[in-house]
C-alpha cells in the first residue's frame, strides 16, 4: 500500500503523535502512585506470607513477584510507547521537510520548462513533430495495456439535454471565442447556439469545452486528457461521438428543415480539436452545412479539413499547445492562422498562462477591431454567424462517458 502524504499533512500528522505523546506523559506522572499501589498490595502479601507457612507461603511470594512484575512491566510498555510516538512524529517531520524540498524542486523545474517553452515555441514543435512520428502510437499502445487514455466498444456517451433559453447572438471574433471559455465552466458541456438572422434564416454555432480532466484514466468527464490524444490526428472519441449527437438533438427540436442551414464548430485547446476533427468527418458533414471552423490555442494544423469548410484558428506565439500537432501554422486561401502574442505582463513570460482562455478572448477582440478598419478575408467564415440584428437561442447540453458494464 502507498500512503499519499502532502508537506502539511506530514506536520500535521507529527504535531498529533506529539498530542498523544503528551497525553502519555501524563499517564506517566501517575506511574508513582501504582508503584506506591503495588507496594502497599506486596505488604498485604508479605504479611500473608508472615502468617502462612509450607504451600502457601511459596504461593503468596508468588503473588507478591508477580504484582510486583505486571506494574514495572506496565510502566515500561508506556515508556516505550512514549518513545515510538516521538520518533514517529519526528519522521514525519522529516519526511515533511523531504516533501517539501521535492515540491519546491519539481516545481522550480516545471516553472523553468514553462519559460522554454513560452521562449522557443519552435523547438516545442520540432519535437512534437518527432513524436507524432515516434512516439503517439507508442503512448497509446503504453496506456491501454495500463488501462490509461482508453476507451472502446465498452463505452457510450450520455446525453443530457437543457430547455432552450434566449441569449444574445454573436457579433464578432471576440464572441465566439467567449462563448467556448464560457462552456469551460461546467462539466462536459457544449452550447449549440441557434442564431435567426434578420431575414429570418438560421445559422448554428456550436461550442465545444476545452480539458477538464487531467486524470489519464478515462472517467465520466469526456472532455479529458483521453479525449487530448485520441483527438490529436481527428481520431474518433466519446466527446465527438456525443457532439455530434448534441447537434442533431438540438436541430431536431426545431421540427423544421436544416439541412441547408450553416454551421461553424468552435472551441478552445480541446474544443478546437474537435470541432477541426468534426468538420474533417464525412460521416458528421452528411447531411449538414458545416461551413466554419474557429479554434483558440488548439493544436489542428495535422485535421485534413476540407476546403469547403472554412479555419480561423487563434494563437498565441508563446503558448506550447497549439505547437502540439508539430505542424507550421497554416495559412491559405481557406485556413486562416492569426498569431499574436498577449503583453508579458500578463503572461509572465510562461507558455501555461499564455494558453489561458480570457487572454486569448481578449486577442480575438483585438482581431476584430483590426477587421473594423477594413474587410479581411477571415471574416468571410464567420460572417454568417455574427450578423447584425441577429437573434439567438441557445440548447446547453451535458455529456457523460459511461460504461455498458458499470465499473466497480
Amino acid at each position: 500500500m502507498t500512503l499519499w502524504v502532502d508537506p502539511p499533512g506530514a506536520v500535521a500528522l507529527a504535531t498529533r503523535l506529539r498530542g498523544m505523546a503528551a497525553e502519555v506523559d501524563e499517564s506517566l506522572s501517575r506511574a508513582g502512585a501504582w508503584e506506591v499501589m503495588a507496594a502497599a498490595a506486596a505488604v498485604g502479601l508479605q504479611r500473608a506470607i508472615t502468617q502462612a507457612d509450607g504451600v502457601g507461603a511459596v504461593q503468596a511470594a508468588r503473588c507478591v513477584a508477580e504484582v510486583e512484575t505486571a506494574v514495572l512491566q506496565v510502566v515500561a510498555r508506556v515508556h516505550v510507547l512514549r518513545g515510538e510516538l516521538l520518533a514517529l512524529a519526528g519522521a514525519f517531520v522529516r519526511a515533511a521537510r523531504v516533501l517539501g524540498a521535492v515540491e519546491d524542486g519539481v516545481a522550480d523545474a516545471l516553472a523553468r520548462l514553462d519559460t522554454l517553452a513560452h521562449d522557443h515555441p519552435d523547438t516545442v514543435e520540432w519535437l512534437a513533430a518527432r513524436g507524432h512520428e515516434h512516439a503517439l502510437a507508442p503512448l497509446l499502445a503504453a496506456g491501454e495495456r495500463g488501462g490509461l487514455l482508453v476507451e472502446g466498444p465498452h463505452q457510450f456517451v450520455g446525453i443530457d439535454t437543457g430547455p432552450p433559453r434566449d441569449v444574445t447572438a454573436p457579433k464578432g471574433l471576440a464572441d465566439l471565442v467567449a462563448d467556448d471559455i464560457a462552456v469551460e465552466e461546467g462539466d462536459g458541456f457544449v452550447r449549440i447556439t441557434e442564431v435567426t438572422r434578420p431575414d429570418g434564416t438560421h445559422a448554428w454555432v456550436v461550442a465545444i469545452s476545452g480539458t477538464k480532466v487531467l486524470d489519464p484514466r478515462a472517467g465520466s468527464n469526456p472532455f479529458d486528457v483521453t479525449t487530448d490524444v485520441r483527438s490529436i490526428e481527428a481520431g474518433a472519441t466519446i466527446a465527438a461521438i456525443g457532439v455530434h449527437r448534441a447537434v442533431l438533438a438540438a436541430q431536431r427540436s426545431t421540427g423544421r428543415e436544416t439541412s441547408a442551414e450553416p454551421i461553424l464548430l468552435s472551441g478552445h485547446s480541446l474544443g478546437g480539436m474537435l470541432a477541426a476533427g468534426l468538420a474533417a468527418d464525412p460521416a458528421f458533414r452528411h447531411g449538414r452545412n458545416v461551413t466554419g471552423v474557429v479554434t483558440a490555442g488548439s493544436p489542428i494544423g495535422r485535421m485534413p479539413v476540407p476546403a469547403s469548410v472554412g479555419v480561423v484558428a487563434v494563437e498565441h506565439r508563446g503558448d506550447f499547445v497549439p505547437r502540439l500537432d508539430g505542424v507550421a501554422g497554416r495559412t491559405d486561401d481557406t485556413w486562416h492562422t492569426l498569431t499574436t502574442d498577449p503583453d508579458v505582463q500578463e503572461t509572465g513570460g510562461r507558455a501555461s498562462r499564455s494558453h489561458a482562455g480570457e487572454l486569448y478572448e481578449g486577442s480575438a477582440r483585438a482581431f476584430d477591431m483590426v477587421a473594423r478598419e477594413g474587410e479581411l478575408e477571415w471574416e468571410e467564415v464567420i460572417a454568417p454567424f455574427v450578423e447584425p440584428g441577429a437573434t439567438a437561442v441557445a440548447h446547453d447540453i451535458v455529456l457523460t462517458r459511461e460504461w455498458q458494464n458499470p465499473r466497480s
